[in-house]
């Protein structure tokens, strides 16, 4: 579409209209009124279609030890998370940022300046354990994934805001927890784990896939269990909106 649509709606449509990826902003006038000058339109705004600009790749490491936690906050784009680090005692980070905006040159302009300013990913350590952190709201967000010691036996909480989350490895610990607000959830469990399985969405389905030993799902398919050998590690996946999947590979 290369035009702009012209319509009127309320705020809570403008804030819908937003989140759908539409640049919205007031209908300029056709006239110019008030002694000359160009107004905006009363109860009028304009939407443009938008484009997504990525910028450069955004980094950070953490130490690590074992028994370490470890827990996760993208507050807008895909997580992935994976248990490959390149190290075995450090967590490695590293984000795609992304913005929208219009297709015209200012805008592209414009994008681009916000990506650089967009702060980075950090990695720091909490009382807790170590923190992952990635900015994000509106348009603006990260493309993250963070690199688990392959041998991680910590508590993993990670939480995201926007986009589906991606995760793989083999949970060692009590507790762990990952978590898209809106988004799928995709989890693959490694054949050699010892572990309990919990899902739960508030709007898809929980799905299972592979050697679970008695692998139970709700007549709604909104919640699910399952295990594989003693069951001694956890982990559950949640969403409110989007399909939970875990997969024994």
């Amino acid at each position: 579409m290369s035009i702009l649509n012209v319509v009127s709606a309320s705020l809570a449509t403008l804030v819908l209209l937003g989140a759908a990826g539409c640049k919205v902003s007031a209908c300029p006038d056709t006239a110019p009124v008030d002694g000359g000058r160009p107004v905006n339109k009363d109860n009028c705004i304009q939407l443009e279609p938008t484009v997504e600009y990525r910028g450069t790749p955004k980094t950070a490491t953490g130490a690590w030890s074992a028994g370490m936690g470890v827990s996760v906050t993208n507050r807008n784009g895909g997580l992935t998370i994976t248990s490959d680090s390149t190290s075995a005692t450090e967590v490695q980070v590293s984000g795609v940022p992304f913005t929208r905006d219009g297709q015209s040159d200012t805008d592209k302009q414009n994008a681009t300046a916000r990506l650089s300013a967009m702060a980075p990913p950090t990695a720091t350590l909490g009382a807790a354990g170590l923190v992952v952190d990635a900015p994000g709201g509106g348009f603006d967000g990260y493309k993250l994934t963070v690199r688990l010691p392959a041998g991680f036996d910590g508590v993993l909480l990670a939480n995201n805001g926007n986009g589906d989350l991606d995760y793989s490895g083999i949970p060692r610990s009590v507790g762990n927890v990952i978590h898209t607000d809106n988004g799928d959830v995709n989890a693959t469990i490694g054949a050699s784990a010892m572990v309990s399985v919990s899902a739960t969405t508030e709007f898809g389905t929980v799905v299972f896939t592979g050697p679970w030993m008695s692998p139970m799902v709700s007549a709604d398919q909104l919640t699910g269990t399952a295990t594989l050998g003693d069951g001694s590690a956890t982990i559950n996946g949640t969403t409110k909106n989007g399909d939970v999947f875990f997969t024994v590979r």
